[in-house]
């Protein structure tokens, strides 16, 4: 029976880590991890870190749109989900708290639209997407950045004259 059991175990821990063993893998179970913060008592006490360098605005911003893909995807899927091709209207608000050592933020934060803050899998796919962006690394303390995006911006169909 231990045997068994042992076994049992051992094969369920080579499972988990074959399904981690991509870095694809590895870097959405690390996103889908990032956890909420309070915005308002995060402090910036300089005297905490060695350096006091700020990163790059427009690396933030480019690491951030690099992602619209990956909300679209969610944005569709969504929508496959509810069954629709009906647009979602309105605006969702990103906090990111910037880890100084790059990739995965420290925390993060989401608001949404009242329709779909109770839409868990929409709103989760939204917070993996902007957890795995590829923020640069500083040497700095944590920061909070802000974004806000149109979650379905649709398109206008012009016609040639």
């Amino acid at each position: 029976m231990m045997t068994r059991l042992a076994t049992s175990v051992v094969a369920s821990l080579v499972a988990a880590s074959a399904a981690l063993s991509s870095p694809q893998a590895h870097a959405a179970a690390s996103a889908a991890s990032v956890p909420t913060f309070e915005a308002g008592k995060q402090t910036n006490d300089l005297d905490r870190h060695d350096g006091s360098e700020w990163p790059d605005e427009l690396e933030i911003v480019s690491a951030f749109e690099n992602q619209f893909e990956r909300f679209d995807a969610c944005v569709a899927d969504e929508k496959k989900r509810r069954r629709s091709a009906k647009r979602l209207a309105g605006e969702a608000a990103v906090q990111v708290l910037l880890n100084p050592a790059g990739h995965v933020p420290l925390g993060l934060n989401t608001s949404m639209p009242k329709p779909y803050t109770k839409r868990k899998q929409f709103v989760a796919c939204l917070r993996t997407a902007a957890a795995q962006a590829p923020f640069p690394a500083y040497d700095g303390p944590p920061l909070v950045v802000d974004f806000e995006f149109e979650l379905d911006p649709g398109y206008d169909i012009v016609a040639d004259d």
